[in-house]
C-alpha cells in the first residue's frame, strides 16, 4: 500500500492534496472527498468537488439520524 514493489525505483511526484472533512463530537473525522489540486486548480474543480462533499455529509446526516 505505501513502499511499492521492492527493487523498483521510486519517482518522487509533488502533490498538492485538497481534502474535505467534516468533524463530528470530539473523535469522530469524517474524510468527504479529496483531489489533487495541483493537477487542476481551477475554481470551477474546487465548487464542484465542494457541492460534492456537501452532498456526502448531508447523505451521512439523514443515514446518522435513523
Amino acid at each position: 500500500m505505501f513502499g511499492g514493489q521492492e527493487g523498483h525505483a521510486r519517482r518522487r511526484e509533488r502533490i498538492l492534496l485538497r481534502v474535505f472533512v467534516h468533524f463530528h463530537g470530539s473523535r469522530v473525522v469524517l474524510l468527504l472527498a479529496g483531489y489533487d489540486k495541483g493537477k487542476d486548480p481551477s475554481d470551477r474543480r474546487q465548487q464542484r468537488e465542494i457541492a460534492q462533499a456537501r452532498k456526502y455529509l448531508a447523505y451521512w446526516r439523514r443515514r446518522h439520524r435513523s
